[in-house]
């Protein structure tokens, strides 16, 4: 009985199958209320996926903006080559640049 409810428990949240269906009202709409709250944590879990994703890209996109800037500063004023690569040195040990 109790593998047959935890079977039936993570079919609700797989696309997996089983032959056991509900038979009465209650019994239904726990189905229901099991089924909505397997979509809420997939929608939430795919949510805070896509916002670290882009949260990871838009700092990815500010380092490349300060990485190009610092680099056109170099080239416009035509620093030193000993300088360029101090400069550029002390960017990647305080991680601004990769």
């Amino acid at each position: 009985q109790y593998a047959t409810s935890f079977h039936w428990g993570i079919t609700q949240f797989t696309p997996a199958s089983m032959e056991i269906n509900p038979t009465n009202a209650m019994e239904r709409g726990f189905a229901v209320a099991t089924i909505f709250f397997g979509l809420l944590m997939f929608s939430t879990l795919l949510s805070t996926m896509t916002n670290t994703t882009n949260h990871l890209r838009q700092i990815n996109m500010q380092k490349n903006a300060q990485q190009n800037l610092v680099r056109r500063y170099i080239h416009e004023k035509k620093l030193s080559p000993q300088l360029s690569n101090k400069i550029l040195s002390a960017m990647r040990k305080t991680g601004l640049l990769q």
